[in-house]
């Protein structure tokens, strides 16, 4: 199999995991009880892509290789692709996910089984590792994103498993604010990227603008320093936020 299959192999197979347990359980009642065979395929969905990962590490000559699957988005200057990059990085970064991920599978199985909701668990935790393939291996910008966003809303899910309590909805609500910050900063650093549509159609466009050279982390911020009240609008100007929070939360008496 060449490279393009071993790719397309280690996504599909944890999206198809999700989409067995997910639908299978809403659609079949009857499936829910099968417990054993839930946890052993969402595992094996992981676990396969594992190994074909290693293989590929194995196999890897130390030239970069583009997996290419179809066009999403043509319009004029503007190409995004679904295509995925294989180098040292992401076979480590995959290695990492796929290794882990198998691990927590298989732990999970004895753990929540005896969760009335344990096929839906099993169905969150394939699509995060899927997510999370889409986040390493991603060859360019607009597809990394898609990554993260997803990999948020699967920490929101599995936060906010056990919604029943209240402290783990607050948690989950937390994390899912907390993406969608970082999220700000990520769009901040495309936009200052050189060319309107280059820093998003690809992972190696991170030259930048003169204006930009003196980066938004290096500022000082109203929320850790010792800042007047008055840059307050600047931060917040910064962040793209026009909320007040920032500068209330250290507000001196």
């Amino acid at each position: 199999m060449n490279h393009t299959t071993l790719v397309g192999l280690i996504l599909l197979l944890p999206l198809a995991g999700a989409v067995f347990n997910g639908l299978g359980g809403l659609a079949f009642h009857g499936l829910r009880r099968q417990k054993v065979l839930i946890g052993a395929l969402a595992t094996l969905a992981v676990a396969v892509p594992f190994v074909l990962a290693l293989y590929l590490f194995l196999t890897y000559e130390g030239e970069p290789l583009l997996a290419r699957f179809f066009t999403w988005i043509a319009a004029g200057e503007l190409e995004l692709a679904f295509q995925y990059r294989i180098d040292e990085l992401s076979l480590v970064m995959t290695l990492i996910v796929t290794g882990v991920g198998a691990l927590i599978h298989l732990y999970s199985i004895g753990y929540m089984y005896e969760d009335r909701g344990y096929w839906k668990y099993f169905s969150y935790l394939n699509l995060f590792i899927f997510m999370m393939l889409n986040l390493v291996l991603a060859d360019n910008l607009t597809l990394l994103f898609l990554g993260w966003e997803g990999v948020g809303l699967c920490s929101y899910l599995l936060i906010g498993f056990w919604y029943e309590d209240f402290k783990n909805s607050e948690a989950a609500n937390k994390a899912s604010s907390s993406t969608a910050w970082a999220t700000r900063p990520f769009c901040w650093r495309c936009s200052c990227c050189s060319g309107r549509w280059a820093a998003w159609t690809s992972v190696r466009c991170w030259p930048i603008r003169p204006r930009c050279r003196r980066a938004w982390w290096r500022r000082p911020c109203c929320c850790c320093s010792s800042a007047p009240r008055a840059k307050a609008p600047r931060f917040r100007s910064l962040c793209g936020c026009r909320t007040l929070w920032p500068a209330r939360r250290l507000s001196r008496r």
